[in-house]
């Protein structure tokens, strides 16, 4: 039983590390952010993250869906997607304390990111990938209790779960890499653009450095 639970929280974690992030960007960079950028952000530090995701962190992060609450809008949102498996987690809450606290923390995690996304359908899969986690883990300790009789159907559906589980990874995986081909892209697009503008940069590095740069 203990090896079931911990395969159970460690895939969640596995699966939290291996969600799509894609962090937000704030147009219209100014000019002095630019250069402080460009001459002390080091390689491939072009964007600072704290500057390109803080508008969005704001607005997405909100108290209760980080660390350290946000309990009840996490139960909320599950129940939108599935309200069985909601239910399911309130049962846990009263039978195992500790375990819901568990797959909590970690599903809090998981849809944070999926928020972050402003995903609807990646939200959904998310809630739907915990709701399979759960439902695998069940039949996994009910096949281990069952007798000969009833393991070829608990096999036969936890086979089935697993394939969808299987599905859902992989579909989120394929996002993070198409975000992850859109970033690159992008700061491909950036490097070009700062070539470019190479001598205005370094001009007005210079008259940072100079004490010559102008000032209201």
């Amino acid at each position: 039983m203990k090896r079931m639970f911990a395969v159970f929280f460690g895939s969640l974690f596995v699966f939290a590390a291996a969600l799509p992030y894609a962090a937000a960007q704030d147009e219209g960079v100014d000019e002095e952010l630019e250069i402080e950028e460009v001459f002390e952000g080091g390689p491939g530090m072009m964007e600072r993250p704290q500057h390109r995701m803080k508008g969005k962190v704001r607005k997405d992060m909100r108290p209760g869906m980080g660390e350290g609450g946000g309990e009840e809008k996490g139960l909320a949102l599950i129940r939108q997607h599935d309200p069985v498996f909601h239910d399911k987690l309130l049962e846990l809450r009263e039978s195992a304390p500790v375990r819901y606290k568990v797959a909590m923390r970690m599903a809090g995690r998981m849809l944070m990111m999926a928020k972050m996304q402003q995903d609807p359908v990646l939200e959904k899969n998310v809630v739907r990938t915990l709701a399979l986690e759960h439902e695998t883990r069940e039949l996994g300790l009910a096949y281990e209790k069952a007798g000969d009789s009833g393991k070829a159907k608990l096999r036969a559906d936890l086979k089935k779960g697993l394939s969808e589980l299987f599905d859902l990874r992989l579909g989120n995986q394929e996002v993070r890499v198409k975000h992850m081909e859109k970033d690159l892209a992008r700061l491909k697009a950036q490097i070009e653009k700062r070539k470019a503008s190479k001598a205005r940069l370094v001009e007005g590095r210079l008259e940072q450095m100079t004490g010559e740069a102008e000032t209201w």
